[in-house]
């Protein structure tokens, strides 16, 4: 297990991506990011049968990252609720 250390490291992260995320600049973001998305599986399903196999593994990459961005911000809140009830059951 964790030592509170590093839960209390991990929940101001946790925060700090709450934050972003509850920003107007947040949501500016996680919306060019949907759409940022969206324009990727378009491509990956156009472009399939047409590309040399490299740009559709760079067309996965970059979906990848994008998707992982996106589901830090929009997860933030719930996995802050979880360390703090981590943190709960530990006292």
């Amino acid at each position: 297990m964790e030592n509170k250390e590093e839960v209390l490291k991990d929940l101001q992260k946790y925060t700090d991506l709450k934050v972003v995320a509850q920003s107007k600049g947040g949501e500016v973001l996680m919306n060019s990011l949907k759409k940022d998305i969206v324009r990727y599986i378009d491509r990956l399903t156009v472009d399939f049968r047409e590309v040399d196999h490299s740009v559709l593994i760079a067309h996965c990459a970059s979906l990848q990252a994008n998707l992982s961005i996106l589901r830090a911000l929009q997860n933030a809140e719930s996995n802050a609720k979880v360390v703090e009830e981590v943190l709960e059951e530990r006292e």
